[in-house]
């Protein structure tokens, strides 16, 4: 069975659970979160039609960046932005991509302070710097917030959320931190209910466990949670990043603006994009949803051998992660989380993705070993095991992207001195004893 007849009947599933809590909860609106939101809603839009009226389907653009920003009302709001996950990166991307600020403003500020434009950043040892910055800027931070916030609220307006007092969302998951952030926008006056394909055990904490339903839960570790970036991009909509709102008052519209697409992404998400257009031609309306025991097999058959060398087609593609510090996130094929992988495969991994926009950024001013040096006493607790993952199953370590120490790694595969995966196994080894 081909990968898209089995994608088709995964989200086929999906959308049947959302048509039926729907129902249980006598919404006439759907809002479809961008960007996974809109196959989904593709699938809907075929699939409901059995029901004699069922609720409408809107597709609402939305993003992490655009909604953290929005919910800036003070500056504690300001400084809990500063510990959502970041990679390093440029100073002055850092401070454009989480807080929606203008780059010339950082830059000039910085010039003033004396802090060099170029600078490569992070947490763990420039936080006393990025404090003392947002100091400075709170006062331009809080406004251009305001502004957004006004934005976004009148676009979702235009879109129907305004006169919903318990709007329905639907996101491919995983902790609910979008929905969460909803409630802040509207000052917690409105009641969101997320439906969600996959969730984590956060997601109790960050929403309520009576304000969401979910087709699948997974945990750290599981065959879900190693292939998570693929199962987005096999859904993701064919358009950049959602940014923020634009109010055209002149015509009294809004509309969305999207992250421009590179070149390279654009013939990743067209691939995509065809990807989904052939499952959609598979889509068949079950005839029940699958008790929650057995929904695991739709992501077993998904991720099975029989589909290993399609599922390799993907190899390389990226999804844009400007909020989280680099500009691209790395899918490592779901195969290579099967087995361990010798370092031939490794390399091969690595030599197939696009990461030189990241590298570029955090290696501008880097040496390879003081950077090492740098993640070593950041992490020493758990530097000997992350590098003995590296060792063991570099196909794991490579995957697990979104802990900075190991993204941060990935991306030093790709430096730009071209040193790939020997190399740096070799030197780690060097300068310590494992």
């Amino acid at each position: 069975m081909k990968l898209e007849i089995k994608y088709s009947n995964l989200i086929s599933q999906f959308v049947y659970f959302i048509i039926d809590e729907a129902c249980k909860l006598g919404r006439d609106k759907i809002f479809f979160l961008s960007r996974e939101g809109k196959i989904f809603l593709d699938v809907y839009e075929k699939l409901s039609k059995v029901k004699k009226t069922p609720p409408e389907a809107i597709y609402l653009p939305i993003s992490r960046r655009a909604v953290s920003v929005a919910t800036m009302y003070n500056k504690d709001d300001i400084f809990t932005l500063t510990s959502q996950p970041m990679a390093p990166c440029n100073i002055v991307f850092y401070f454009n991509k989480r807080f929606g600020l203008d780059e010339d403003i950082v830059a000039k500020l910085l010039i003033e302070q004396g802090v060099d434009t170029n600078k490569v950043i992070h947490m763990h040892n420039n936080g006393r710097l990025i404090y003392s910055i947002l100091e400075k800027l709170s006062p331009i931070i809080l406004k251009n917030a305001a502004k957004e916030r006004a934005a976004l609220l009148a676009f979702y307006s235009q879109l129907g959320l305004e006169s919903e007092d318990s709007p329905l969302v639907v996101d491919i998951g995983y902790k609910g931190s979008i929905q969460s952030s909803l409630q802040k926008l509207y000052n917690n006056k409105k009641n969101f209910f997320g439906l969600y394909l996959l969730s984590q055990p956060e997601i109790k904490k960050n929403i309520g466990k009576n304000n969401y339903a979910v087709f699948k839960k997974f945990r750290p570790g599981d065959l879900i949670s190693k292939n998570l970036l693929f199962l987005e991009f096999l859904s993701m909509a064919n358009h950049g990043s959602f940014i923020f709102a634009v109010n055209d008052k002149i015509n009294d519209r809004c509309y969305p603006a999207y992250r421009k697409l590179s070149n390279g992404e654009n013939e990743q998400l067209d691939f995509t994009e065809n990807f989904q257009k052939r499952a959609l031609v598979n889509l068949t309306l079950p005839s029940s949803i699958l008790p929650k025991a057995r929904r695991i097999n739709l992501f077993k058959e998904l991720l099975t051998p029989e589909t290993s060398e399609e599922i390799e087609q993907f190899i390389g593609m990226a999804i844009d992660d400007d909020f989280g510090g680099t500009p691209l996130r790395f899918i490592i094929a779901p195969e290579f989380q099967q087995k361990k992988m010798s370092k031939q495969e490794a390399l091969y991994a690595t030599q197939h993705s696009e990461w030189n926009a990241a590298v570029n950024v955090l290696l501008e001013n880097c040496q390879l070993t003081g950077e090492l040096n740098h993640l070593k006493k950041a992490y020493s607790s758990s530097w000997q095991r992350k590098l003995k993952k590296l060792f063991h199953s570099p196909g794991d370590f490579l995957f697990d992207s979104k802990y900075p120490l190991l993204r941060t790694l990935s991306i030093l595969l790709s430096s730009s001195v071209r040193k790939r995966t020997d190399y740096l196994i070799d030197h780690i080894k060097d300068h310590n004893d494992i």
